[in-house]
């Protein structure tokens, strides 16, 4: 069982950003205010519900108590200069980490719940006129399967 302690600062902090840059790589292909809300919306809801669907790794309960210990005052900033490209390489980094320091199931696990919140968000909001279009459109479905690759999942 992995545990913050098995990850240096710099590892740690790219795990508990991952959720959120799941997130936000699908946010980022069609930025627009409602939609944002809504997808910003279902990440927080996506992460915060995985307590339950994951209540035996340890590693991902982990990452959700360090996420929900940070402020919500304010909702996260788009990460600068990012693309969805650029985020598919960082989240690739971090399953390197992952299944190097994590057991083979846990690892699972935590990859499984980081498509989770990503198939979550694309479903957030229609890609019609003011979403009341597809649920997930064809660039989001794209990007989904480039993930689940890089996930390994």
């Amino acid at each position: 069982m992995a545990t913050k302690a098995d990850f240096s600062n710099e590892e740690w902090t790219k795990l508990t950003e991952a959720p959120l840059l799941a997130g936000m790589g699908i946010s980022l292909l069609d930025m627009g205010v409602v939609s944002f809300a809504k997808e910003l919306h279902a990440m927080i809801k996506a992460v915060v519900s995985a307590k339950e669907s994951y209540a035996g790794n340890a590693l991902v309960h982990a990452i959700i108590a360090d996420f929900e210990s940070k402020s919500t005052d304010t909702p996260p900033a788009a990460p600068e200069k990012k693309t969805s490209d650029g985020i598919l390489a960082d989240l690739g980094h971090v399953v390197a980490i992952v299944d190097a320091k994590a057991g083979a199931d846990e690892a699972r696990g935590f990859k499984t719940f980081l498509f989770g919140i990503s198939e979550q968000v694309a479903g957030a909001s229609g890609s019609g006129f003011l979403g009341f279009g597809e649920k997930i459109s064809d660039d989001e479905k794209a990007y989904l399967a480039k993930l689940k690759s890089t996930l390994s999942v």
